[in-house]
Formats: structure tokens, sequence, C-alpha cells
């Protein structure tokens, strides 16, 4: 059976009367499988239980608080908090929105050993 891991890097922003009012970074981890019929292939989502450890993972900024991404039973797909954005002061204004900066090696148990995936984001 061919497998493949997903891995998605997506942020959720609210803006309230025009100002940022926060901010929140996530990783999304999919386990898929390849099923082919006659026709065609396909991804489905693989209910295998697998390991996560992402404490290698940081995301250094000041105002981008890290979140430990650690899991013994992800199955299917598990969506995980990376980090939240909070303005802080005496900082003016124009420093909050400092680009996120995320890097390290996610890593999986999976089909009976631990794979790297690399992460970098900025």
């Amino acid at each position: 059976m061919r497998y493949r891991h997903v891995l998605d890097l997506y942020n959720e922003t609210v803006v309230l009367n025009n100002a940022v009012y926060s901010s929140k970074m996530f990783l999304r981890s999919l386990m898929q499988y390849r099923s082919c019929s006659t026709w065609r292939c396909t991804w489905k989502t693989e209910s295998t239980p697998m390991q996560v450890d992402g404490s290698n993972i940081s995301a250094n900024s000041l105002f981008w608080s890290a979140s430990l991404i650690m899991d013994n039973s992800v199955s299917g797909s598990k969506t995980f908090l990376l980090a939240t954005w909070t303005p802080k002061t005496p900082y003016a204004e124009q420093a909050w929105y400092q680009n996120f900066v995320v890097s390290g090696n996610l890593k999986i148990y999976v089909v009976n050993a631990w794979h790297e995936i690399p992460l970098s984001w900025y």
C-alpha cells in the first residue's frame, strides 16, 4: 500500500474595526493511502493511529507564542495550534505586525518507523 503524509500550515486572523484583534497559526496533519480501482486511483484518509512529536519546532518572535505539539494517538486528520499572536505594550503598534517565523522538524511515527519532516516558514 502506498502512503503519504500531508502537512498544511495556515493562518486564522480576526480583524475588528480595521484592526487585527487576534491571529493564530495552525498545522494540520493528514495521513493518506492510495486506493486504486480499475479506472482510477484516489487518496483516502488513513485511520491507523500514529504518534506526532513537534517538540523540535520553534516559533521565535516577540509577538508569537508557540504551542507544543505532542500527541500519541493521531488517526486520520488532526489540526494542532502552532502559535498565537498577541500585541504587547509598550511597543509601538507598527512593531506588532512582524512576520510569523517557524522552523524545526515534525516527527511522526507511522508504519513502524519515525519519519522527520522539515518545517520552515518566515
